[in-house]
This record gives structure tokens, C-alpha cells and sequence, in this order.
């Protein structure tokens, strides 16, 4: 089973682009993302909860 997002993932399930995702994120208005080399990764049930408090 899969633990965590990509900025893809994150693309297609918002509908956004790569460009938002990253300046959402430095906006700090997506949850933490964990950095793996040049990656980055959101636990799903980070974004989960996000969504459940009204996110996108």
C-alpha cells in the first residue's frame, strides 16, 4: 500500500499544476512535505487531513 504523495499525485487529484504545488507549499499552504534527495513527499494521510479541514 502506498504511504505517500508525489508532487504528481498531488497534481492530479487537486487539478493543479507543478508550479502551484511548489508555491502553495512555500506559502505554506499544503501540508509539510518531506524532502528525499531533489523529491519531495506528503504522507497521504497528511493530505487526508488537510482535505478533511477544508483544504482544496
Amino acid at each position: 500500500m502506498k504511504e505517500y504523495f508525489t508532487a504528481k499525485d498531488l497534481q492530479e487529484r487537486f487539478q493543479i499544476s507543478r508550479g502551484t504545488v511548489f508555491n502553495m507549499l512555500n506559502a505554506g499552504k499544503l501540508p509539510k512535505a518531506m524532502k528525499i534527495g531533489t523529491s519531495y513527499r506528503w504522507r497521504i494521510s497528511d493530505i487526508e487531513a488537510f482535505e478533511a479541514n477544508g483544504g482544496m
